[in-house]
């Protein structure tokens, strides 16, 4: 009995990365200021939350480590979809008592695997289409695409299947039967995006906080790039980590100005975040209902 118990331990243990000394620094930085963020509408929150990370560097495959599956807790750089679900799981803890290394661990592993459950390299959410379909289940977010006047997307999804060469995990045609299988799941489900040439009509009702997915035009990828509205002199622009400028920032272009610049994106979907568990602040008082 006594073995079984540390056994399990061990095998929890395993799977999460301690913080760094660099990153235990920068959370306890980031807790501080969370605190601090007075707002009662939980989207402003998460936007907030988002430019505590301004500055940080770019960093490209931070989730792509030798050995088993691990949750990659890593503060310190980011590629876009790291940044995405590191402030979602930032905000989201910051709710809980208490708010701590171990509760955004918690919530990060909820917010990235798939049921919350960490059990190997394909139980990550690697679409973020898949990955959508999984936080509106659990209530992180709401798709607001199609109320913003999105259609329906005819594309099939199939990009990892597709280039397997170019993920070293998926080793063995086990795994590739697996991708296969959720890409076929994907498939089956409704996909809104809102095409490029419509964002300008919809800038003003994009709102802080907004996870904005940039879609892809290329073959079987759903989205390319992801990152928060925030919006500035009374336009939405982009929150995110840039591959370009290496670094987390706000975009100089607007949105719209942004999707045009480039040949590579299509269109956005639209994902409102919702207030998840209970608040601890008197400051944050976010009314469900509305979102």
């Amino acid at each position: 009995m006594i073995f079984t118990f540390y056994f399990v331990l061990w095998l929890y243990q395993s799977q999460i990365e301690p913080f760094t000394s660099p990153d235990q620094a920068i959370f306890e930085r980031v807790k501080s200021q969370a605190t601090q963020i007075e707002t009662h509408d939980w989207g402003v929150y998460v936007g907030e939350i988002a430019k505590l990370y301004i500055g940080s560097p770019y960093q490209a495959h931070t989730l792509e480590q030798a050995g088993a599956e691990q949750l990659v807790v890593n503060l310190h750089a980011f590629d876009c979809t790291t940044f995405m679900d590191t402030v979602l799981a930032t905000a989201i803890s910051a709710q809980s008592d208490p708010f701590n290394a171990d509760s955004f661990r918690q919530s990060l592993k909820r917010i990235r695997y798939r049921d919350g459950q960490l059990s190997g390299y394909l139980s990550r959410l690697h679409y973020l289409s898949d990955w959508s379909y999984e936080a509106q289940r659990l209530g992180f977010v709401t798709n607001v695409t199609p109320q913003l006047g999105g259609v329906l997307r005819n594309k099939k999804i199939n990009f990892i299947s597709q280039h397997p060469q170019s993920y070293p995990a998926l080793k063995g045609i086990d795994s590739l039967h697996t991708i296969k299988m959720i890409e076929d799941e994907i498939n089956q489900r409704e996909i809104w995006f809102l095409p490029k040439d419509r964002v300008a009509a919809i800038d003003s009702d994009l709102k802080n906080g907004d996870i904005i997915a940039l879609t892809s035009s290329v073959t079987g990828l759903d989205v390319a790039h992801v990152g928060f509205c925030y919006r500035q002199n009374g336009f939405a622009h982009l929150l995110h980590a840039s591959l370009k400028a290496k670094q987390v920032l706000i975009s100089a272009q607007s949105l719209p100005q942004y999707l045009n610049e480039n040949d590579s994106f299509d269109g956005i979907m639209v994902f409102r975040p919702r207030a998840v568990g209970k608040t601890n602040s008197a400051k944050l008082n976010v009314n469900r209902g509305k979102h």
